[in-house]
């Protein structure tokens, strides 16, 4: 399905690529991406583990959407910088390894979560505005509804998060202190792992 998006995509407009450069050199990004569009998707998706290539929906090229696009690439971006390609895929092998533990599916959908968190946060931050991003991210919400998700990459949005993401976002979530489940969890997860 990945090779199937990429052969489908198409360069990026130039302007663009230029605001994608200008939020990886704000962001300290120093991986080379590329940036593609797509008719076939709905929602911005990072994919790529040794070639990163962020693919945008067609339809956000237009220049009304253009405001819209540097907090998209914003997120993708973080995902790439935190490595979370790989980590989400190393939890995958992992649930599928150890497919009858049910903590190992909690641990995948709380490192999940995290994930979001984290390029939420900094999206936000690099918007200026949690308002902004969250109209941003619900924008984008109205436009996966009923779709099917992005397989071999991370996609910004998946439609059953979105109200959790939006709610973190309206409370300031770098002030928001882990859930006592959250940490119950991570100390369990490690006194398995010894």
């Amino acid at each position: 399905q990945v090779r199937q998006r990429l052969r489908s995509a198409y360069p990026a407009p130039p302007h663009l690529q230029e605001a994608l450069d200008k939020v990886a050199e704000t962001l300290a990004c120093d991986r080379k991406v590329a940036l593609c569009c797509s008719a076939d998707l709905s929602t911005p998706f990072l994919t790529g583990l040794f070639r990163p290539v962020i693919i945008l929906p067609q339809d956000l090229t237009t220049t009304d959407q253009q405001t819209q696009v540097p907090a998209m690439l914003a997120h993708e971006l973080v995902h790439l910088m935190s490595g979370d390609l790989v980590w989400m895929l190393m939890a995958r092998l992992f649930s599928i390894a150890l497919w009858f533990h049910p903590l190992v599916w909690r641990v995948r959908a709380a490192h999940d979560k995290a994930c979001e968190t984290v390029c939420d946060a900094v999206a936000a931050q690099y918007v200026g505005d949690p308002e902004i991003y969250a109209s941003v991210l619900a924008r984008i919400a109205l436009r996966i509804t009923g779709t099917v998700p992005a397989f071999g990459g991370i996609p910004m949005a998946r439609g059953a998060e979105i109200l959790s993401r939006l709610h973190r976002l309206k409370r300031k979530l770098d002030s928001a202190p882990l859930g006592r489940q959250s940490v119950v969890l991570c100390i369990s997860v490690g006194l398995m792992c010894f």
